[in-house]
């Protein structure tokens, strides 16, 4: 037995005679010590480093590597939660709620309808473009969000809703640039916008010779 079994022993000696001297039979007392003794160093063998078929004993785990690979781990799994949480926000940001007092018939000034009679906007970049148009220079509203766009399309017939409404604006401002989306709290056009609704629509049609 090593030196730093036997102390171990020794330590435990106190716990061992309690439990020996609850019997009364000597010849039991013996056989309980032999037992408990035998039974200690059972467990001493059993903590040692089991050897490899080699015959090399296992390298020892090393606490910090340990750490290192629950700390890996949790960061991998926080990271899968990040990216969750991430996909969810994007996806709940392409859901715009319509303003529900949006009054596209404001009094003294033309109606959205009867603007967009007028301009005849073809496709969902131009009607955006003339929307933000009429809020911002006709009904003065200031200042124009994405719900303002969703309100209108939703309130004015034969006009679709859009599945992504920033999207769609993102697209008219990098192909018409009629529209600045630095803010889509605060959408508003461009001078060139302003010149397309204003002097391009409606669109001229071509005349037969």
């Amino acid at each position: 037995m090593a030196e730093q079994e036997v102390d171990a022993l020794l330590a435990r000696m106190p716990q061992i005679a309690e439990a020996v001297n609850a019997f009364k039979s000597e010849s039991v007392q013996q056989a309980a010590l032999t037992a408990l003794v035998a039974a200690f160093e059972a467990g001493s063998a059993i903590r040692k480093p089991s050897a490899s078929p080699r015959g090399d004993s296992e390298a020892p785990v090393d606490s910090a590597d340990e750490a290192g690979g629950e700390e890996a781990a949790a960061t991998g799994k926080s990271g899968k939660v990040r990216r969750r949480a991430k996909a969810s926000n994007s996806a709940s940001s392409s859901v715009v709620v319509p303003v529900r007092d949006l009054d596209l018939r404001p009094k003294g000034v033309e109606s959205f309808d009867e603007f967009i009679a007028k301009k005849q906007p073809r496709d969902n970049q131009e009607k955006y473009a003339v929307t933000v148009y009429y809020l911002e220079q006709i009904a003065a509203i200031n200042p124009i969000t994405l719900g303002h766009l969703a309100a209108v399309f939703k309130q004015t017939a034969g006009w679709r809703e859009s599945g992504n409404i920033a999207s769609g604006v993102r697209v008219t401002a990098k192909r018409k640039n009629t529209i600045n989306p630095a803010d889509f709290n605060d959408l508003k056009t461009t001078p060139h916008g302003r010149n397309f609704v204003e002097h391009d629509l409606p669109h001229k049609t071509a005349t037969k010779a």
